[in-house]
């Protein structure tokens, strides 16, 4: 189940009007997977393609947020974090071990209050956990692989 709040799906919905390419990774990829642990934000990775960014910065300034130039030109660069403090969202330019259009492509699409929202595979997800090979990510691996073995 995604267990967002309603702060963050109203994000989220205002980034799909716009047509901002994302996916949900992260603490909320790993509860939707099945290991319920707390986290303290809702990291979402962005395509970096000029379109996009164009997008986000649409849908952020419906949202009365101002993405300045100087975050738009950090988000060339790979694991570039971009903290939305206001909702409490993280937007990452990349993951460990695994590209964005790797990730978008294999995405799942899960349903929210009427909302399809992009959601890491959980392939993907194992992967990427595992290659940024901090000890959190890694226990959440062996969790995930433990819960998912059926």
């Amino acid at each position: 189940m995604l267990c967002l709040n309603a702060v963050e799906l109203d994000f989220i919905k205002d980034l799909l009007k716009h047509k901002v390419r994302f996916v949900i990774v992260g603490g909320h990829a790993v509860i939707y997977y099945g290991h319920v642990r707390i986290t303290k934000d809702l990291d979402l990775l962005v395509e970096t393609s000029s379109e996009n960014i164009h997008q986000l910065r649409l849908a952020f300034a419906a949202m009365g947020i101002d993405l300045d130039d100087e975050r738009v030109k950090r988000m060339d660069a790979p694991k570039v974090i971009i903290p939305i403090h206001k909702f409490r969202i993280e937007l990452l330019t990349s993951v460990d071990g695994i590209s964005f259009s790797e990730a978008y492509a294999e995405a799942l699409f899960v349903m929210k209050e009427g909302v399809h929202i992009p959601m890491i595979s959980l392939p993907h997800l194992l992967q990427s956990k595992s290659a940024a090979n901090r000890e959190r990510d890694l226990e959440d691996v062996k969790i995930l692989l433990e819960i998912n073995r059926a």
